[in-house]
């Protein structure tokens, strides 16, 4: 976060997926190299629609592609470095981690 030394109270973090379906993963902030573990799966919603050349044609919905999903969510921790932990399940689509964002607010010298 480019402040090595500084304490940081961190808020809010905003993982970026690209996917075929719905993404609402369950994430989990550790700071200072924690290994805490989120016992949710967050969630996960399929794909709707037919592929090319497998449905009907003009009777089946088409499929929608992919997706860039990037949803804000609430963390809490303080500490001088900082990572999250995503944790979600499916069989049913495709789903890519492609970055992640944060709000922390830095502190003074304690």
């Amino acid at each position: 976060f480019g402040s090595k030394g500084q304490i940081k109270r961190f808020t809010m973090a905003r993982p970026i997926f690209v996917s075929n379906g719905d993404v609402i993963p369950s994430i989990l902030l550790n700071v200072d190299f924690e290994r805490r573990r989120t016992t949710s799966p967050g969630s996960f919603s399929p794909a709707g629609g037919t592929e090319w050349d497998v449905g009907v044609w003009d009777v089946a919905p088409w499929e929608s592609g992919d997706n860039i999903i990037k949803r804000w969510q609430s963390i809490t921790g303080v500490g001088y470095s900082g990572s999250i932990r995503v944790v979600g399940e499916t069989s049913d689509l495709t789903c890519q981690w492609l970055s992640t964002d944060f709000v922390y607010e830095p502190g003074g010298v304690l």
